[in-house]
């Protein structure tokens, strides 16, 4: 994936929440996740730390207690 791809293009019909790690450079895509839109959800910044890694960081608030999902990928000469 990169910036070039808008997120209308990977939910043409509006029902997800789109978030993405977009790769600057190197081969192939980047990671993405699709989370439906019935949940209440917050993006969350990585530190500088973890640059060389491909990070989607949320939360799901609308559920008791709140939930972090984390998606890591390698950078891909790890891969």
């Amino acid at each position: 994936m990169s910036s070039l791809i808008n997120d209308g293009l990977l939910d043409p019909q509006h029902k997800y929440i789109v978030m993405h790690y977009d790769r600057s450079s190197g081969r192939g895509g980047s990671d993405c996740v699709l989370i439906k839109k019935c949940h209440n959800v917050v993006q969350v910044a990585m530190a500088n730390t973890y640059a060389d890694l491909e990070i989607v960081v949320f939360d799901i608030l609308n559920v008791k207690p709140a939930v972090r999902f984390c998606r890591v990928l390698p950078p891909p000469t790890l891969r």
